[in-house]
């Protein structure tokens, strides 16, 4: 009976654990657009939805030699496009009219996108790495 205790004990307290991380990287991301306003050049601009506009910043970004996979338009509360290449690891953000302001070659380089990995994987994962 002690020792079912203790495991009782220690299983509790390490999902306790996972799921307090869990809500804090949550709790994090839930702020990730102030943060990049904060920190990255044209983040805090207007959204701009025009055709025009989309159509230009799209063919400047595929014109590139180092053509991305795939791009996030701006919304709302960020300014920002965000660019992902075919290796996973390779991203960038630009601005409205397509121009780069700021590329990262790791997950490491930037802290919203390890938070955002990390909660991610720990999560769902690709099919529940850890939890599920």
């Amino acid at each position: 009976m002690k020792t079912l205790r203790l495991l009782h004990r220690w299983t509790g307290g390490l999902i306790g654990l996972l799921l307090a991380l869990l809500g804090f990287t949550g709790a994090l991301l839930v702020h990730e657009d102030a943060f990049l306003r904060a920190t990255v050049p044209h983040a805090a601009y207007a959204q701009r939805q025009d055709t025009a506009t989309l159509a230009a910043a799209a063919a400047r970004v595929f014109a590139a030699e180092d053509r991305p996979r795939s791009i996030v338009l701006a919304t709302a509360d960020q300014g920002l496009h965000r660019l992902s290449y075919k290796d996973s690891e390779r991203a960038a953000y630009t601005d409205q009219d397509g121009a780069i302001i700021l590329s990262w070659a790791s997950k490491w380089a930037r802290p919203e996108v390890w938070l955002f990995d990390f909660h991610h994987h720990l999560f769902a994962g690709d099919t529940g790495e850890i939890v599920g």
